[in-house]
């Protein structure tokens, strides 16, 4: 029954009692409209007790009210002249845990001889709210997946449809089970989304975002966030060498004097390629194995340059002038900017 078609109805209730109650000493009639609320707040009515009669009247009051609403008015007995008026005023808490739905309060007022009641009705107005309880950040390897649980809780007082989404910030792939639950008030329901970690990406992290949202009522919804955290992979997930390459070179130099009889040999190496976001030169040369003192160094360079930073080792020089420098061997360091440059060079 619509409520409408409830407060009608105790309107005409109101209505009869009243017309009974006019041959009765003590007249009892609710002067409040009918009422609504939301859970969790006070509600309410008022009610007058008219004495009619010629003698003083002692009326004992009571309320009978919905299980688990809180009544806030002490209600006794009241004494009449005659011809008297008293206005009563019910006061009730109505609990948050209130369905949508309309609810009847009464008053009940008894006297020696008669009695009477009247009713007033309380409409609890729908309210849509939703909970999200979400678990800890996670974490997975390339080519593997994390499962989250989600804690989905209707918070309102009615019963609700949910819808439930997920993404990734990088556009890992998601799969959320279920996608949509129905819920009556105060029950949860776990929801699951599975983040797949591709095989072979480069970031450290993922963000997860998860909604939960209301069906029935747009714009009631609940969000939380948590990250994804990518594992170090294991050598076989590697996509790729995980080592640096470097293109090398290998040979060996013989000479001679037929008139001296002379001889002498050399061992070269050279080295070249990229290396840990930079690039990389090296040359070593040995003489030997011919010649009087085999396996001797000749020379050896390794120049590494990243950015704006060269180092260089071995046989270095150092331009002090354009007619001008200084060569041996140690270290250079130097770094350049667009408007200056700065080197130091120690050996």
């Amino acid at each position: 029954m619509r409520w409408w078609s409830r407060a009608a109805l105790a309107l005409i209730l109101g209505s009869i009692f009243s017309y009974l109650a006019a041959g009765q000493v003590v007249v009892l009639e609710r002067t409040s409209p009918d009422k609504e609320v939301l859970p969790g707040e006070l509600v309410t009515h008022v009610f007058s007790l008219r004495n009619q009669g010629e003698a003083p009247v002692t009326v004992r009051l009571s309320a009978t009210y919905p299980v688990d609403w809180g009544l806030l008015t002490p209600l006794g007995e009241l004494e009449l002249p005659p011809g008297g008026e008293e206005l009563v005023f019910l006061t009730l808490a109505v609990p948050r845990t209130a369905r949508a739905d309309v609810y009847q309060v009464a008053l009940e007022a008894n006297w020696p001889g008669g009695s009477a009641s009247q009713v007033g009705p309380v409409r609890v107005s729908e309210v849509y709210q939703v909970e999200l309880v979400a678990p800890g950040d996670g974490a997975a390897l390339p080519g593997g997946s994390v499962v989250y649980r989600f804690s989905v809780v209707n918070q309102g007082n009615t019963v609700g449809r949910f819808a439930a989404v997920a993404s990734s910030a990088h556009g890992w792939p998601v799969e959320v089970v279920p996608k949509e639950v129905t819920l009556a008030p105060g029950e949860r329901a776990q929801v699951e989304v599975e983040v797949k970690v591709p095989l072979g990406t480069q970031v450290d992290r993922d963000l997860l975002q998860f909604t939960v949202g209301s069906l029935d009522r747009p714009g009631v919804e609940a969000k939380a966030s948590l990250f994804t955290q990518v594992l170090p992979p294991t050598p076989e997930l590697v996509v790729g060498s995980p080592y640096a390459e470097l293109r090398a070179q290998l040979g060996a130099d013989l000479y001679g004097d037929l008139l001296s009889s002379a001889k002498g040999s050399s061992l070269w190496l050279r080295a070249g390629g990229a290396l840990l976001g930079g690039g990389l030169d090296f040359s070593l040369r040995l003489t030997g194995p011919l010649g009087p003192s085999p396996y001797s160094l000749a020379s050896l360079s390794l120049v590494y340059s990243r950015e704006s930073t060269r180092v260089e080792a071995g046989d270095v020089s150092l331009s002090l002038t354009p007619l001008l420098s200084v060569s041996g061997e140690g270290l250079e360091v130097a770094f350049n900017a667009e408007d200056w440059s700065l080197e130091f060079l120690n050996g």
